[in-house]
Formats: C-alpha cells, sequence, structure tokens
C-alpha cells in the first residue's frame, strides 16, 4: 500500500492498538453548513434576533450552553408552528 507520498507501507506495521468510545451517543452533535456570505449574514442576523425572544429561556433549559444552536432550535421551532 503506497501513502501519499509514493513510500511503501506495511500494513502489518500499522497495528491494531487502538479503542474506540464505549457507552451511550453524546447528547450534543456538531453540524457544518455552507453558506454563501449573503446568506451567512441572513442567519447572523436571525440568530441576533432569537436570542432575544422569550423562547430562548426555554432552549437555555435543554441543556445546551451555545447560544447560537439554542437561537437556531428557537427558529426552527416558530417556523414549525408556523407551517403546521
Amino acid at each position: 500500500m503506497e501513502d501519499l507520498f509514493g513510500d511503501m507501507l506495511d500494513p502489518d506495521e500499522l497495528g491494531d492498538s487502538f479503542t474506540l468510545p464505549s457507552g451511550d451517543k453524546s447528547q450534543f452533535e456538531q453540524i457544518t453548513f455552507t453558506l454563501t456570505n449573503e446568506q451567512m449574514e441572513k442567519v447572523k442576523e436571525a440568530l441576533e434576533q432569537a436570542k432575544a425572544m422569550p423562547d430562548m429561556v426555554q432552549a437555555e433549559g435543554m441543556g445546551n450552553e451555545n447560544k447560537n444552536a439554542n437561537a437556531l432550535f428557537v427558529i426552527i421551532m416558530q417556523w414549525q408552528a408556523q407551517t403546521m
């Protein structure tokens, strides 16, 4: 097997001594979005507006200290309420 530099790698030399996390999956996950600059500005504006809403108290009470994530949650919950 060749690595990025063209040298030969022997898979037997790589070893198998690694560990994977055990237990339950974390209650927090991270996701990434790729936005245009214009989209990013609109998202930032919406997040700032959501941070000032009363619903932020409920979102923050869910155990997530990330204010942007909580604001996004508020935006989504309000959008869902309007569309259902």
